[in-house]
């Protein structure tokens, strides 16, 4: 039997589905009897995952409105950065600062994360 999505096995002579290893945190997997940490792959920018052994890129979730993230491999919303005071963004999974637009004229934000 082989490894199943989300899981890697290094070591021959393995017996069973307990001796393969989860991808770690921020990392998915998707194909069967991979033998190496290295076939995880990082979530992209804009989205991060907390869990282990995740299967799909699916999985990783995106950073919410008002914030945007630049990092790849991503392990919790902490990677997620707010848009500043002035500045808004209603999109989801947002990769850049630029991504966060100026309040309009006769409009003002004075918080984080609009």
């Amino acid at each position: 039997s082989k490894c199943t999505e989300g899981k890697y096995q290094t070591g021959s002579g393995m017996s069973s589905q307990d001796d393969c290893l989860l991808c770690e945190r921020g990392l998915y997997q998707t194909g069967l009897g991979m033998g190496f940490l290295a076939n995880c792959t990082l979530c992209w920018p804009g989205k991060y995952q907390t869990g282990l052994g995740l299967e799909s890129e699916s999985g990783c979730t995106m950073c919410n409105r008002g914030k945007y993230g630049t990092g790849f491999g991503s392990v919790d919303e902490k990677s997620c950065f707010a848009c500043g005071p002035g500045k808004y963004q209603s999109g989801l999974g947002m990769v850049e600062e630029g991504n966060c637009s100026s309040c309009h004229a006769g409009t003002y934000q004075t918080g984080w994360q609009i």
